[in-house]
């Protein structure tokens, strides 16, 4: 089952109400509303740290390529990088599970140890 959205539930309101004329107003309301729902979602921009993110991840490829077939802890990565100083395990990890997502990294669990590699 898929998330619905707010445009995907006026889609299904809009249709129920079909072209019954007893609910035009309504209908021209919930239109207006769907469209401009769906206008605000697709002008969006990155924000300042999604930006700042690519960069970081950018690191992250290049020490992996760097070092193909070479796994590496979080601290690890954390301590090849000298741009990631003071950064946070957590930070690290949520950059590397994005990439990971992205299909930019592989996540690897051996003996309770976690490892990335590209």
């Amino acid at each position: 089952m898929t998330k619905m959205t707010y445009v995907d539930a006026l889609n299904t309101a809009l249709e129920i109400i079909g072209n019954d004329g007893r609910y035009a107003d309504a209908k021209e309301k919930l239109e207006a509303l769907r469209d401009s729902i769906a206008k605000r979602n697709s002008e969006r921009k990155p924000t300042a740290t999604q930006k700042q993110n690519v960069e970081f991840k950018a690191l992250i490829a290049n020490l992996f390529a760097a070092n193909p077939g070479k796994g590496y802890r979080v601290s690890e990565v954390i301590a090849a990088v000298p741009e990631f100083a003071g950064f946070s395990t957590p930070k690290v990890t949520a950059l590397l599970n994005q990439m990971c997502a992205e299909g930019n990294a592989v996540r690897e669990t051996e003996k309770r140890v976690t490892v990335f590699h590209a």
